[in-house]
């Protein structure tokens, strides 16, 4: 149901593309990794990688109860779905659970990680410092910030980067399964790039032709838009609160979860 629109970033082994979704009629990306990038796991590795974390063998009932809510959750929202007994396997993962604001799963990824790490050194990050966000609000007369809900989980998986989430759960009733991931699971090496990626490219992509129309002509030359990771930051002369409002519009015209109380 997805289809292709065009090719947002291309570094030979791993790409990121701008995608139509026919079911909800919103553009989207779509990352993917070359059919070789992670070679196929052994059944040795498989054995080791798979093992129960021991944060979750000592974990409470209502620890493990908490786990299966966010498992279940994200089965009911397409984010995973599980995988049949004796599925073919090109990976494997444990994780485990933390309490926070609220009870969060941790997902390891020691394997893919472990071998995607020197093709991850080649990426050109160019993630902005958070200090130089900063000094640059101070500025502006007006600034405000906006968080992207589960932003991670907003950009889509490709058929081989998928392939390589696997996760081993052990629900709270001692049922063994295995979830596959659709949607980027915060945990994967290239997650962070990804995301910087897609959300400079919405903002880059919808700069000119639209954020800057509530503003008047002085005060939209007087105007800045960055982020840091799932944040986004915009400053002003006059209202940056109206550009908020475009920009979520934006955000959201691209999948991406914008959650009004979090401005």
């Amino acid at each position: 149901h997805l289809e292709v629109i065009f090719v947002v970033k291309h570094v030979g082994w791993l790409t990121i593309f701008l995608a139509f979704n026919k079911h909800t009629n919103k553009h989207c990306y779509v990352v993917e990794v070359a059919d070789n990038a992670v070679s196929d796991i052994t059944a040795r590795d498989y054995a080791r990688y798979s093992v129960t974390h021991p944060n979750m063998s000592k974990a409470t009932q209502q620890e493990r109860e908490a786990a299966d809510d966010i498992w279940q959750a994200w089965q009911e929202g397409g984010k995973v779905y599980q995988l049949p007994t004796n599925s073919a396997a090109r990976a494997i993962q444990n994780y485990y659970v933390v309490m926070g604001k609220r009870y969060r799963v941790v997902l390891t990824f020691l394997y893919v990680n472990k071998r995607l790490e020197s093709l991850y050194k080649t990426l050109d990050f160019e993630q902005s410092r958070i200090e130089d966000l900063l000094t640059k609000l101070r500025l502006y007369r007006s600034h405000a910030m906006l968080d992207v809900s589960d932003a991670f989980m907003c950009i889509v998986l490709g058929k081989n980067l998928s392939a390589l989430t696997d996760t081993k759960v052990i629900k709270a009733n001692g049922e063994v399964c295995t979830y596959r991931f659709r949607n980027m699971p915060y945990g994967i090496s290239v997650a962070p790039w990804v995301l910087e990626t897609c959300i400079s490219h919405t903002i880059n992509r919808f700069r000119k032709d639209i954020l800057t129309k509530p503003l008047l002509a002085e005060s939209a030359k007087r105007l800045f838009i960055g982020s840091y990771m799932d944040d986004v930051l915009v400053a002003s002369e006059k209202d940056a609160m109206a550009i908020i409002t475009e920009l979520k519009k934006a955000l959201r015209s691209m999948s991406f979860e914008v959650s009004d109380k979090k401005i």
